[in-house]
């Protein structure tokens, strides 16, 4: 049996005007600030990667 991490949202469950809502925010970061998103999600993702 698969154990979901605690805080896992599925993404069944999450709206998906929120998904609309964060991909229309990702959509005006500058290059900079998306390298930063993306480094953020990753470390979110995976905190044992560095």
């Amino acid at each position: 049996m698969h154990c979901a991490p605690p805080g896992f949202v599925s993404l069944d469950s999450m709206s998906t005007d929120t998904r609309i809502h964060v991909h229309a925010l990702v959509d005006q970061l500058e290059p900079v600030q998306l390298t930063a998103l993306e480094t953020l999600l990753q470390s979110m993702l995976d905190p044992g990667v560095s």
